[in-house]
């Protein structure tokens, strides 16, 4: 029940640390975004308990450790609406298993916003300076490719219906391309140890119904890298 975010003082301090490049034009999600950085504050005054910018990002971290979300709704003049949520359990994962390339990932259901396929308009704006990007409902979302992220071959060029799923996250909306939907289901999540330790963007691995293991995706630490 304050004053609210300002997107003009954010969107300041975010091109005087280079954190955004003062022209592309962000939605209100990507823009609250900002104040999760490390050290990021529009305070014109240090004290003892404000304008250091660790808070934020202090807050981020311990949810993303227990797999949780953090979303911001703002209003100048209003007031600001901070909700988090988080699993119920840790052992427990309700996931949509996607295949990529060959490999199995398990998306987390409550970090999908959607998923849908594209078409011919969308083909057409996935590019915007040095990130992919996608248009959806007037919307311009960052695009980000596993096969890129992993290491592997550069991502082939998406195709009319291309299966596209979205992850909704802190940092806002993700658009990533799978190969296919093998369907929904809770799996049990085991720590990912000895060679797998070292999986990026992971947050632990889960024996499926069929035998195979698959990945789960940490879909804030995937958002981080790509943006």
């Amino acid at each position: 029940d304050g004053r609210g975010l300002s997107r003009e003082a954010i969107l300041n301090r975010a091109v005087e640390r280079g954190l955004y490049n003062g022209e592309d034009e962000l939605d209100d999600s990507a823009v609250w975004a900002f104040i999760f950085h490390p050290g990021f504050s529009t305070a014109a005054k240090v004290s003892t308990l404000s304008g250091r910018g660790v808070g934020m990002d202090v807050v981020r971290s311990m949810i993303q450790s227990l797999r949780g979300h953090i979303s911001i709704d703002s209003e100048i003049g209003t007031g600001t609406t901070m909700v988090l949520r988080m699993p119920l359990t840790l052992a427990f994962l309700d996931g949509m298993i996607v295949r990529v390339d060959g490999r199995l990932y398990v998306v987390p259901v409550d970090g999908i916003s959607e998923i849908f396929k594209l078409g011919d308009k969308q083909l057409n704006a996935i590019s915007a300076g040095s990130n992919q990007v996608i248009r959806r409902r007037n919307e311009l979302i960052n695009m980000g490719s596993l096969q890129e992220f992993y290491g592997e071959l550069r991502a082939e060029k998406l195709e009319k219906e291309q299966i596209i799923v979205v992850l909704e996250t802190s940092y806002g909306k993700l658009a990533v391309p799978v190969d296919e939907l093998v369907g929904y289901q809770q799996v049990t999540l085991k720590p990912l140890e000895g060679q797998l330790k070292g999986i990026r963007g992971g947050s632990g691995c889960a024996v499926l119904r069929s035998g195979d293991v698959a990945i789960a995706l940490d879909t804030e630490r995937l958002h981080e890298t790509f943006v």
